[in-house]
């Protein structure tokens, strides 16, 4: 671990990135989400969390920071596509292997050793049709 602001330890890298998806999806659940998969993996491909909202897939890739950095920084646009086609290959026999859209949110928990971590949900980043 490192030091972090104040004196307080900074999580390593793969503790905080846990952290914050369990926060997201905490967050997430609260507002009407039904979480269907976490960590989902196909091949070399992982989704942080596969879902329903209002009747429609969503994959949710999930980033976390701490301290000043802003964690939405840490994704790629070209994360996007592939996510969805996992997100589609996934949701296809709910919908008889029918072609779906999927929905992409972002969601970003921003740690601070002062306050509560700060979600942000970035909906629809892309629909793969």
């Amino acid at each position: 671990m490192e030091e972090g602001e104040r004196g307080r330890r900074r999580p390593e890298r793969t503790s905080l990135g846990r952290r914050g998806e369990r926060v997201a999806r905490e967050y997430l659940e609260k507002r009407g989400y039904r979480i269907v998969a976490v960590d989902f993996r196909l091949g070399h491909h992982q989704a942080d969390l596969l879902a329903w909202e209002g009747g429609r897939p969503v994959v949710v890739e999930v980033k976390s920071a701490w301290g000043d950095f802003r964690p939405e920084v840490n994704f790629r646009p070209s994360q996007a596509e592939r996510l969805l086609r996992l997100g589609a290959r996934f949701f296809a026999p709910f919908f008889k292997n029918r072609t779906i859209p999927v929905r992409l949110d972002l969601v970003t928990v921003h740690f601070s050793p002062t306050s509560l971590p700060q979600v942000r949900v970035f909906r629809d980043l892309r629909l793969l049709p």
